[in-house]
């Protein structure tokens, strides 16, 4: 009887069902793009069967030269995170050191610091199109203006959107949508510690 209490579940395949699609899509890319370098290179061995030796300088190699299709520089957050990428796909595949703290790929993470900081010379990665607060004179104009308002079916959709955002932390259209019935509980009087 106690055995009917656990599922009969394989762990891989729970784990791999639970990656995010966007990260195992980015992965793939990022992949895609280091192998294409490889054979520039004359390197046809996946990733996870170089030597750490020969992976570090094949990597130094690729974030110092690396363009996006236009022949444009990529900021300096992408070229990270492609890191990340390659660290995620080798963890997968057990290999033998850490491309993010073994010394062996000190070169590696020696070149990527150069790049980020001549593209940082460059204007790159400086987020110009960064958010910032709002003012109190502005969130007033969104109430007088009615943006937000009990008026009208949209005016109070965005304002229930806004003070999802502002009293809840939920950010993004995505947890909005992820929002069911029950995720909110209206509290009155005191709390009793239940």
């Amino acid at each position: 009887m106690a055995g009917s209490r656990f599922a009969n579940v394989d762990v891989d395949d729970f784990i791999k069902s639970t990656e995010n699609a966007n990260t195992k899509r980015k992965t793939a890319c990022d992949l895609s793009l280091l192998s294409d370098y490889l054979r520039v290179e004359m390197e046809l061995r996946p990733i996870n069967e170089i030597a750490p030796e020969e992976l570090n300088q094949y990597l130094a190699g690729f974030f110092v030269t690396v363009r996006k299709v236009d022949g444009n520089e990529y900021e300096p957050t992408s070229l990270r995170s492609m890191l990340g990428s390659y660290e995620r796909f080798l963890r997968s595949k057990d290999y033998e050191e850490c491309l993010i703290t073994s010394i062996k790929f000190k070169r590696t993470r020696d070149a990527l610091a150069a790049k980020k900081k001549n593209l940082k010379a460059q204007g790159k990665g400086n987020k110009p199109n960064a958010a910032r607060g709002l003012n109190d004179k502005e969130v007033e104009r969104f109430f007088t203006t009615g943006a937000l308002s009990f008026d009208n079916p949209k005016n109070l959709q965005q304002l229930v959107w806004w003070n999802n955002c502002r009293y809840f932390g939920m950010r993004g259209c995505k947890e909005h949508r992820d929002l069911s019935w029950g995720d909110v509980v209206l509290c009155t009087g005191r709390p009793t510690g239940k």
